[in-house]
């Protein structure tokens, strides 16, 4: 908890101070900028993982929801009830 009041609390004094510097874009400007570097560090240091299963995302999705709606624990409703 400690850590998110720590970090809200530092995001509007940096803002603060970046608004002071250099206006209200400024703040909105080094956020792309600091986003972009994010993602180019993920996309540098995260490892490439291949599937193995040879199940695209979507027929993953539309499987589970076929699943949930045929299975009685997870379906909900009056077909759950025993």
């Amino acid at each position: 908890m400690t850590g998110l009041l720590l970090g809200i609390l530092l995001a509007r004094t940096a803002s603060g101070l970046l608004a002071e510097v250099g206006g209200w874009r400024t703040v909105y400007w080094a956020n792309a900028a600091l986003m972009l570097l994010i993602a180019l560090l993920l996309r540098l240091r995260l490892p490439a993982l291949r599937t193995t299963a040879g199940l695209r995302y979507p027929r993953c999705c539309a499987r589970r929801w076929r699943c949930s709606r045929r299975s009685r624990c997870c379906a909900g409703g009056p077909r759950s009830a025993p």
